[in-house]
């Protein structure tokens, strides 16, 4: 089996363990008004922007190519294309809370983003938005 396949069912099983109560709520298309109430707790220094790229790199970038533009990346072109992560109108909403609330409970119920919930930590979240934010500058 392929690395990039191993990858995509070890993502696939974390995003379906990830809780089933998680599992009944739709991901609002075109924003989360109340996710994006949320503020990043982590500071973006140099240390979490740099934790922030190690999870992107191992995580991410698979779909959503290495400048997180999500142009026919990775496993979009086995399903819809994975978004544009440094677009302000990305097609979930790109506040900071915004973005971690995907990363966390993934887009449901396709499951086309996985759920990232008990596979990376809260803090790890918020250091791979904090990077994202770097690539949008």
């Amino acid at each position: 089996m392929s690395f990039k396949k191993e990858i995509a069912i070890g993502l696939i099983t974390a995003a379906l363990i990830g809780g089933t109560a998680a599992a009944q709520v739709k991901t609002p298309r075109g924003g989360n008004p109340e996710a994006a109430k949320m503020t990043n707790p982590v500071p973006a220094d140099e240390a979490s922007i740099a934790r922030g790229k190690e999870y992107y790199d191992e995580h991410c970038a698979n779909c959503h190519m290495d400048d997180a533009s999500g142009v026919e990346g990775g496993m979009g072109e086995s399903g819809p294309p994975a978004s544009n992560l440094i677009d302000e109108h990305t097609d979930f909403g790109g506040t900071d809370g915004e973005l971690f609330s995907v990363i966390k409970g993934g887009i449901l119920p396709q499951l086309y983003m996985p759920m990232y919930e008990g596979v990376i930590s809260d803090e790890a979240i918020w250091d791979v938005v904090n990077y994202l934010n770097t690539l949008k500058e």
